[in-house]
């Protein structure tokens, strides 16, 4: 009687696995052994979702010295456009001297994100048949690594400024689709982000994954002024539009746009 009295006291959010839209919420999933590390993430439930339907899914992947909240603050616009449910993944392995963490891409972190979208799947309520992953730098390389590696469900990655490492041997959907945005002219070390991009784009097509390459000018803040470029790509990815086909009429009218 005492524990029944205690979860109808609970508030409904926390209850029925909802978080409270509009808010960036931290999380930590206790750790399933000695070898499972605590799982770190932090949601966000968009505003725009409309009724009780289930919500599209977007898994964001940080980039090194970065954490799940910062990640999931910056991606917040992105799921309210699309109406989603935002889960922001963390990496266990802390940046040495500074208050971040980062992603190797071994198999112990795809373990970590198995474990994660299957905690995600039963406890919030999220299509898995629109289920996006975003990643940056190092994180893009872990999302495309652990979308192609195995059939996890994954309709599209969104992969920005990574240095392309190929994964091993496909085993995704061919259906799997891919968006590669890079920033063309950053003055640093990165500078040749958008021949890895193409490099990228040219490996995925040869292994019949459809792909398409964005590419725009360098900034200081990544994803500043990609905000268009991510709302095709999800509205791609739900097959909404045959982005690859609007790519080619601009680039036959001479338009100006990302990725020429």
């Amino acid at each position: 009687m005492r524990l029944l009295l205690a979860l109808l006291l609970l508030p409904a959010p926390l209850l029925l696995g909802q978080d409270k839209a509009g808010v960036v919420v931290d999380h930590e999933l206790p750790a399933a052994g000695k070898k499972d590390p605590p799982v770190v993430y932090a949601t966000y439930r968009a505003t725009s979702a409309k009724g009780a339907e289930k919500l599209p899914l977007i898994l964001a992947l940080h980039a090194g010295t970065k954490n799940a909240r910062q990640f999931a603050s910056f991606l917040m616009p992105a799921a309210e456009a699309h109406g989603a449910f935002l889960v922001s993944a963390q990496g266990f392995r802390e940046v040495v001297g500074a208050e971040g963490f980062w992603w190797k891409g071994d198999a112990e972190e795809q373990a970590m994100l198995d474990r994660l979208l299957d905690h995600v799947k039963k406890t919030y309520p999220v299509d898995e048949t629109r289920f996006s992953v975003i990643g940056l730098l190092d994180g893009a390389e872990l999302g495309i690594k652990w979308a192609l590696e195995k059939d996890r469900g994954v309709k599209g990655v969104i992969a920005v400024n990574f240095v392309w490492k190929p994964p091993g041997p496909p085993k995704a959907p061919k259906t799997t689709k891919f968006c590669l945005m890079a920033s063309r002219d950053r003055k640093d070390k990165m500078a040749s982000l958008a021949e890895q991009a193409e490099k990228a784009r040219k490996a995925l097509e040869g292994a019949r994954y459809p792909a398409v390459v964005r590419i725009g000018a360098g900034a200081e803040v990544f994803f500043h002024g990609w905000d268009r470029e991510v709302g095709k790509a999800l509205s791609w990815f739900d097959g909404k539009i045959d982005w690859p086909k609007e790519i080619e009429e601009e680039a036959a009218k001479g338009n100006a746009r990302p990725g020429g």
